[in-house]
């Protein structure tokens, strides 16, 4: 299969899971697709990767070998710096011619727990390890579903419902009670709502916010920007506090609940954030240079090593396991 089909492919298959795909850009897609039968198998296998990353764990077992034992020394997330530049997966069709919140435990193993929030300051922390994900039910009723590597702050009192994210991603589902609103502290960002169901994602760069049920409203703690949320939308609010809205599908968000991570033209260092809140012995970046590259695929939680194989190979990059296990992706020794 040609680099050049494999990269058309995986352009298309950028723009269908957007869900920004015209009925002129579906004729194109389908012309596409009747070209040739190498068409057909370079989109069909992504597809699949996409759809339940069913590759074959043999053909990966290779590029997961522990290499020579390269002694990569373990870093904050990027701190590893070589190798020249990667490849790109970009999310723009080029083959036609398209904060503060105001809003608490299932193991992966399968146990559950549920806790309830103290009903009065001060604060109760609520706080998951790697791979952990647990279910917190608060005095009001809310529930809130914390993510691997997470940490959340709850305090009620007279007149307010407030709570603190102050690492991770959360899910949540907020009780209505119209006489006190309940409002979520993410970072630089701040989020309102009287009942509603909505996902927060705290990144470095910016917060994410995505409504499933209801309406919020989400603004940066400094400055007059706002934006008012309903089913379906997104806001990513980065740190001088301007707002990007977005639609994705409802259906997505929080997959990890269900221990699934998506990712849509996501960029990898921002990928690579993510998996670390499920795999212990971590995942870094080996140069600087591609941390850009954006990424679409989807996998479950227990397929993390299998899929940082599919993305090296996707991005042309190498993939190392050092002597501690961790896992190192970089550019390829010799590209420019």
């Amino acid at each position: 299969m040609s680099a050049t089909v494999e990269t058309q492919a995986r352009k298309w298959l950028d723009l269908r899971i957007s869900g920004d795909m015209n009925d002129e850009q579906r004729i194109c897609f389908q012309n596409w697709m009747e070209q040739s039968e190498a068409h057909k198998l370079a989109y069909t296998q992504l597809a699949r990767l996409w759809g339940d990353l069913s590759w074959s764990e043999a053909l990966n077992a290779d590029a997961l070998a522990p290499s020579p034992r390269e002694g990569v020394r373990r870093r904050s997330l990027g701190a590893f710096v070589s190798g020249p530049r990667a490849a790109l997966l970009s999310g723009t069709l080029a083959a036609c011619a398209g904060l503060a919140i105001f809003l608490s435990g299932q193991q992966m193993q399968g146990s559950s727990e549920l806790v309830m929030a103290s009903s009065a300051a001060p604060a109760t922390i609520y706080e998951t390890g790697i791979a952990e994900v647990r279910q917190v039910i608060l005095a009001d009723g809310s529930e809130v579903t914390l993510a691997g590597k997470s940490k959340l702050s709850v305090s009620f009192a007279e007149g307010r419902r407030q709570a603190k994210l102050l690492a991770g991603d959360g899910y949540f589902k907020i009780s209505h009670d119209a006489n006190r609103p309940f409002s979520v502290d993410a970072g630089h960002v701040v989020t309102r709502v009287l009942g509603t169901q909505f996902e927060i994602n705290t990144r470095p760069a910016h917060v994410e916010v995505s409504v499933v049920e209801g309406a919020v409203e989400v603004s940066p703690v400094s400055g007059e920007q706002k934006a008012n949320l309903t089913v379906g939308q997104r806001a990513s609010v980065d740190r001088n506090g301007q707002i990007i809205t977005s639609q994705f599908s409802p259906a997505q968000a929080a997959s990890w609940r269900q221990q699934r991570l998506i990712f849509v033209n996501t960029p990898l260092q921002e990928l690579v954030d993510e998996v670390n809140q499920y795999y212990p012995q971590g995942v870094y970046l080996g140069s600087t240079d591609i941390y850009e590259a954006e990424v679409t695929t989807s996998f479950r939680i227990d397929q993390i090593e299998t899929a940082m194989s599919g993305i090296a190979l996707g991005l042309d990059l190498d993939l190392i396991r050092t002597s501690a296990d961790e896992l190192v992706l970089r550019a390829r020794s010799g590209q420019k």
